[in-house]
């Protein structure tokens, strides 16, 4: 599998949708592009964060030195993390930044890839029931059920709550993504024949998204039509409403956590919809660019964005944020049509100046400097651990 291809240019798919979603009007105008938009590529970018951890870890496992393994993810992790918290020093700019959460379940998913594969899928598939009853349980406990799934640093509690369950990008949620990520990585890598494979995966990718589109459909006319009957307005206005982000845990609990796919609810079925999704989009891609041995010409630059993942997002939101300074007022004040259309015109020079950037980086053949940096912190403190007798790891001893 040629990481540098496939991988690549989902993760410049990836930020492109983070970018859309974040920027594009129509990314709120119910159309196709907000439903693609809506949750998809947050959760392509986590799956493939799975690949990350497999990538990043393969060499240290394979010659059974899984101590280096397991600190040089928790640095890597440490430090994605660490980048999102500084990131909150930046001015006002409405975005629910993923890079906190995404750290701690990179942290999560070092020890996740410990385990084989059935060992693996049937925990992923365990946390996918659990997890939304439970954030959902947790949620209206809380302040949070008004919270709009931000992160909040208040107390240790709501801090712990809010990154791991009521988040926008809650941890335990985003590990299974990630968990998806390290299945379909491990299972390419060892494919004697990874096109057939990969378009097995596609086919299952989206039959799983399918599956849950079509779960989601009759449970929200059902649960409409039943609040609808109790008074709680319109059948349509009730569904309509579910469709929107639910900012990271459901909308509510029991059945109606587990088969309501509101985007960025966690929900089981949010999760097989989004996850099969993001299945369906490697594995095409992996299908296609599997058999090539260099990157094509023009699609260097998009690949090397994809390559640089951590620069381009931190660049993204940091364009966005000095931006929504220069503009003088949020999103939500008088003016909003204004800055709306300010912001769809910054979509397209933010993309330019990541292509650009990936054109530089691509021609000097380097990385970028956030992924230079983690790199480094997290070799640097694997070097630190004593390395295990190969001999003796690979016995088990």
């Amino acid at each position: 599998m040629k990481r540098l291809i496939a991988v690549d240019l989902a993760r410049f798919l990836a930020l492109v949708g983070m970018m859309a979603a974040h920027l594009l009007p129509a990314a709120r105008s119910g159309g196709w592009v907000d439903y693609l938009t809506s949750g998809f590529p947050s959760t392509l970018f986590a799956v493939l964060g799975g690949f990350g951890v497999v990538f990043s870890t393969r060499r240290y496992l394979a010659e059974g030195q899984r101590g280096p393994a397991i600190v040089s993810g928790l640095v890597r992790g440490g430090s994605v993390a660490m980048i999102g918290f500084l990131m909150g020093f930046l001015p006002d700019h409405n975005i629910i930044v993923i890079l906190v959460y995404y750290g701690v379940a990179i942290m999560v998913a070092t020890l996740l890839v410990l385990l084989p594969q059935l060992p693996l899928l049937l925990i992923l598939l365990g946390a996918s029931i659990v997890t939304p009853l439970v954030a959902f349980e947790v949620k209206t406990q809380t302040s949070q059920s008004i919270g709009h799934g931000m992160l909040d640093l208040s107390t240790v509690p709501s801090t712990l709550s809010t990154l791991f369950l009521t988040g926008t990008y809650p941890v335990f949620t985003w590990s299974i993504y990630l968990g998806i990520g390290i299945l379909l990585a491990r299972a390419l890598l060892t494919s004697r024949n990874q096109v057939r494979s990969a378009l097995i995966f596609a086919l299952s990718g989206a039959a799983a998204w399918a599956l849950a589109e079509i779960i989601n459909s009759f449970q929200t006319h059902a649960l409409s039509l039943q609040l609808e009957a109790e008074g709680f307005g319109a059948a349509t206005e009730i569904a309509t409403a579910l469709g929107q982000s639910a900012y990271g845990s459901p909308f509510l609990g029991g059945w109606n956590a587990l088969l309501i796919a509101s985007p960025h609810s966690g929900s089981t079925a949010d999760i097989l919809k989004t996850g099969g999704g993001a299945v369906l989009a490697i594995c095409l891609l992996v299908a296609v660019f599997s058999r090539i041995g260099t990157t094509p010409v023009l699609l260097r630059p998009l690949a090397k964005v994809g390559a640089t993942p951590l620069t381009s997002y931190v660049l993204h939101i940091t364009m966005t944020a000095f931006l929504m300074l220069w503009t003088g007022r949020p999103l939500d004040a008088i003016g909003w049509i204004r800055t709306y259309e300010i912001l769809a015109v910054s979509f397209w020079w933010q993309l330019a100046v990541l292509l650009l950037l990936g054109t530089i980086l691509s021609a000097t053949k380097k990385r970028g400097p956030l992924e230079t940096l983690v790199s480094w912190a997290s070799r640097t403190a694997a070097g630190e651990i004593p390395r295990a007798n190969s001999e003796n790891a690979s016995n088990g001893v």
